[in-house]
């Protein structure tokens, strides 16, 4: 299993998008985690910026090996891109999938 330094040198060798930091931290309860702190426009008035501190604890399967974790980075970057996607996404004004509201895809 990865070592929380192994997780940082591993993350040091990945580039992601301009203004964008990616980091490794350790809770005292949870272990080790992924931080993502990126400034945005705000999707709901974009005249303003939002921003963003996303935590996601990765699980011992994630850190088995270096390809495990990998791809972990990979899904969770695409779950964050997924929810940025989401918001900008319009239909006569209003969100199509709003992934701060629960419930189905707007019909249209």
């Amino acid at each position: 299993m990865l070592t929380v330094n192994e997780l940082v040198d591993e993350l040091a060798l990945f580039d992601y998008r301009p203004g964008w930091n990616l980091s490794i931290g350790v809770d005292w309860w949870e272990g080790p985690f992924l931080r993502v702190t990126a400034t945005v426009a705000n999707a709901f008035d974009p005249e303003k910026d939002v921003h963003l501190g996303i935590t996601a604890y990765i699980s011992p399967n994630d850190r088995a090996t270096p390809g495990h974790f990998h791809r972990f980075l990979d899904w969770r970057l695409g779950r964050v891109a997924s929810h940025e996607h989401r918001e900008w996404l319009r239909y006569r004004g209003e969100a199509l999938n709003d992934p701060h509201e629960s419930g189905e895809l707007h019909a249209v």
